[in-house]
C-alpha cells in the first residue's frame, strides 16, 4: 500500500477522499421540449448535445450546472454557470452545496461516458446508469483547487481558440480580394467570374498542368492496394490522413520495392500538389522536399503544374478559397459519400495573376495560415497538458496543497 492511500472496496483512495457514486454528487434531471419558450430575442440560451441552438425567454434552471448528453452525443459533457434550458436529450444536473460544480464536471469530462451507452443505434444514457458511476472525490476545499487549477488551463486554451479564429477570419477576409483583384491594381477588365486585373486570365486547372501523361492521376485501384500487400517498412503509402494532419511524417502503409515499381506511376515527388477525392473532398497539400519515398492510395489525386504558368503554393491556396470549394461543392458526386473526379478538378475555373504576382499573393496567404497552424499545435499542447493534469488531479496522485 502506498503512503497515504486507504483501500476501500478494492479502489486505491487517497487519503482523506472517499469513493462516491454520482447519486451523491449530483441529481440528474431531464431538459423539456423548448417550443414554448423559444424565441430568438430571450434572455436564456437553449442547449443542446451539440451546444447552444437558440435562445428562450424562460430558464430552466439557474444555478451551475454540468449538462450530458441523453441522446446523440453523449461523450461531450457541458459547463453552465448562467441560467439556461435544455432540451430533451441533454440532461441537466443540480449538485448540492457539498460539491463543487465545476470540479464535478472535470470528473465527468474524465469518464468515459460512451462505455455506459445502452443503445445499438443513436448513442443513449440512462440516469440509473449514471447515478451507479463512482468517483474519487475529495474534500470540497481540494475540490475547489483542482477545479480553480484546471480551469486555468482551459482559460489558456479558450484565448488560443479565439486567436485562431481571429487570424482564420483575417486570413478568410483577405483572400477573396487578394485571388480576385490582386495587389496593388488600378486597371481592370471583365471577366466569366467578373472583373478582374487587366494582366490577369481566367483558366482551368488542366490548363495549368505539364504536358506530359499522368499529370493529373489518381492512385491505385482498391484491388491494386488490399491490406494484405502491406508490409512493415518499405515504400509508403501515403493517403488522405497526410493531407488532413498537414503533415508527410504520420503514416505507417508500406509496399514492397517490387509492389512499388508495378504502381511507380502513383508516386509522389516534392513539388506535387495532392487533392483528397472522397468523403472530406478538395482538400489539398502540396508535396514538400526530403518525404520518405512512397506512393498516393485510391483517395487522393495527383496534380503535377507547369511551374512557367503557376506555382503550386499558389493554387494551394486557391483550393482552400470560396472559389473553388463553391464549384467543388456544386460538381462533387457521390451517394452516402461525396467524392471527386479528374475531369471535374480539371474543370474547375479560376482566375490567375502572372507568375511574379503568384508568389507575393502565396507568400501573405502561407504566412497566415503558418501562423494559425502554430496556434493550432500550441492548442493541442494545452490540451495534451491538460489531458495529463485531469487523469493526476482527479486521482489524487497529485495532491494539491490548501
Amino acid at each position: 500500500m502506498k503512503d497515504g492511500y486507504d483501500n476501500i472496496l478494492n479502489e486505491v483512495i487517497p487519503n482523506g477522499w472517499e469513493l462516491l457514486s454520482w447519486d451523491y454528487l449530483c441529481e440528474i434531471c431531464y431538459g423539456k421540449d423548448q417550443k414554448g419558450v423559444q424565441n430568438p430575442e430571450g434572455h436564456y440560451n437553449i442547449y443542446g448535445t451539440g451546444g447552444i441552438m437558440g435562445k428562450a425567454d424562460s430558464f430552466l434552471y439557474d444555478k451551475p450546472s454540468v449538462l450530458i448528453g441523453r441522446k446523440g452525443t453523449i461523450d461531450k459533457p457541458i459547463y453552465i454557470s448562467n441560467p439556461f434550458w435544455t432540451v430533451d436529450t441533454l440532461f441537466y444536473t443540480k449538485i448540492p452545496s457539498t460539491v463543487d460544480p465545476l470540479w464535478f464536471f472535470y470528473t465527468v469530462l474524465n469518464t468515459s461516458l460512451k462505455k455506459y451507452n445502452e443503445a445499438t443505434g443513436v448513442p443513449s444514457l440512462s440516469r440509473s446508469n449514471l447515478y451507479k458511476i463512482k468517483a474519487l472525490t475529495p474534500p470540497l476545499p481540494e475540490q475547489r483547487k483542482i477545479a480553480d487549477i484546471l480551469s486555468t488551463v482551459d482559460e489558456k486554451i479558450e484565448v488560443i481558440s479565439e486567436q485562431i479564429e481571429n487570424t482564420r477570419q483575417l486570413k478568410k477576409g483577405l483572400m477573396q480580394p487578394l485571388l480576385t483583384r490582386g495587389i496593388g491594381h488600378t486597371r481592370f477588365k471583365p471577366s466569366p467570374l467578373g472583373e478582374i486585373p487587366e494582366s490577369w486570365e481566367v483558366n482551368t486547372v488542366s490548363y495549368f498542368l505539364k504536358k506530359e501523361k499522368g499529370s493529373m492521376k489518381i492512385g491505385p485501384f482498391g484491388s491494386q492496394l488490399k491490406k494484405d500487400t502491406f508490409v512493415s517498412d518499405g515504400y509508403k503509402v501515403y493517403g488522405q490522413e497526410n493531407i488532413f494532419a498537414k503533415s508527410f511524417e504520420i503514416g505507417n502503409r508500406y509496399i514492397t520495392k517490387e509492389h512499388f515499381i508495378k504502381l511507380h506511376t502513383c508516386e509522389i515527388h516534392p513539388g506535387d500538389i495532392i487533392i483528397s477525392m472522397m468523403g472530406t473532398i478538395g482538400k489539398c497539400l502540396v508535396v514538400p522536399e526530403g518525404i520518405q519515398p512512397g506512393i498516393m492510395d485510391s483517395h487522393l489525386l495527383r496534380l503535377q503544374l507547369d511551374n512557367n504558368k503557376m506555382i503550386p503554393s499558389f493554387l494551394s491556396q486557391l483550393f482552400s478559397s470560396s472559389l473553388i470549394l463553391n464549384q467543388v461543392d456544386r460538381l462533387s458526386v457521390g451517394g452516402i459519400m461525396d467524392g471527386l473526379s479528374s475531369q471535374i478538378v480539371g474543370s474547375l475555373k479560376f482566375t490567375i495573376p502572372p507568375k511574379e504576382e503568384q508568389y507575393e499573393i502565396a507568400k501573405i496567404l502561407t504566412l497566415i495560415g503558418d501562423k494559425i497552424d502554430c496556434l493550432s499545435d500550441k492548442k493541442k499542447e494545452y490540451e495534451h497538458v491538460k489531458k495529463g493534469m485531469m487523469q493526476k488531479l482527479l486521482t489524487g496522485k497529485i495532491r494539491v496543497l490548501i
